[in-house]
This record gives structure tokens, sequence and C-alpha cells, in this order.
């Protein structure tokens, strides 16, 4: 009764993690009565940097995730200071190359261009772009905080059933796929 709405991730993510998501939060909100709202996995990696962090000038986030499979899914947040206002873009699947030039696009435009996420590891390309880098992962306190900056209306689950957002459509390679791999090396 103490609760006001269940917020779910939505991912982008790990396919079985995101699924198992969805499905407990409408389990829940089915069975508490309580609206739902789903948030972006990338998003709430913003939401949480502005929490913990003194900001006092305008910023673009670039939040990323290994994607596997040679790929990111990457999103573009910006957060106004002057204003206290959010600009989220949609999540995107994209390469490291790809990604690597939006960002020194965003660059060419932004004075402060920081990156998030969990790719420094399998990506050090990606990281060397940025200025400022945070090792960073999706985060409930940054579901929360986005969903109170936004003034977000949850929906009754009657209304809005909370789904995954899937940015691929292929999630594995077939076995003749990787045989094909091995014979090509």
């Amino acid at each position: 009764s103490e609760l006001d709405a269940v917020l779910v991730g939505e991912g982008p993510g790990a396919f079985t993690g995101v699924r198992i998501a969805a499905g407990v939060a409408q389990g829940l909100a089915l069975g508490w009565e309580k609206p739902t709202q789903t948030m972006s996995s990338l998003a709430s990696m913003a939401f949480d940097y502005v929490h913990h962090n003194e900001i006092k000038t305008d910023i673009v986030f670039v939040c990323c995730l290994d994607a596997r499979m040679k790929e990111l899914y990457s999103q573009t947040v910006e957060y106004k200071h002057s204003s206290n206002e959010w600009f989220i873009a949609s999540p995107e699947l994209t390469s490291p190359e790809v990604l690597k030039l939006n960002i020194e696009g965003l660059q060419d435009i932004h004075s402060n261009v920081i990156g998030l996420g969990d790719c420094a590891i399998e990506y050090p390309q990606i990281i060397q772009t940025f200025n400022e880098w945070q090792d960073s992962k999706p985060s409930a306190l940054g579901m929360i905080q986005n969903y109170l900056q936004l003034d977000l209306q949850a929906e009754l689950i009657e209304d809005s059933i909370p789904q995954p957002l899937y940015l691929r459509n292929k999630i594995a390679e077939t076995i003749e796929e990787r045989n094909a791999k091995k014979a090509a090396k």
C-alpha cells in the first residue's frame, strides 16, 4: 500500500534479463493493483550520475552498454542544468566505429560530453574518445530519479503492459554460422 508504482527497466540489455524484469513487473503490478512505468536502462545511468554529483553546467551523456556480437547499445541523454530539463534520445544498437563518430560529432557541438557504461575493457577506443568516462551500470535508483524528475505518469496494467525493449532481432548465431566463422579463421 506504500508503493506508488512499479518501475521496470525495459532494456536494452540481456534478452533473458529484460524478459524476466517485464514479467515480474507485470505480476507485481497486477497482484498489487499498482500502475507501471518502463524506464530505459541506459538513461538510468545518466540520472544516477546527476543524482550523485554536484552538477553546475549542461551535460550531454552518451550511455553505452556492451551488446556483445561486436556491437553496443547507446543512448544520448542531455541534461540542461539551468532549467533542470532532460532530453532523451531513443536507444540504438550500433557498431563501435559509428558510435565513435557520433561521439565526436556531439563533442563538436557540446562542450561537456560524458561517457557512462560498461564497455571500457571491450572497447577502449570508445572510452578514449571522451574527455570524461565513468564506469557505470543501469541503476534502480537512476530509474526512480528518472520517474521523479520527469514527473512521469505510470499506467495501470490494463491500459499499458510493460514490455521489454529489443534493439536486436537476432540474439544468437546458428550452428552453421558458428561453424562458418571457425572455418574462415
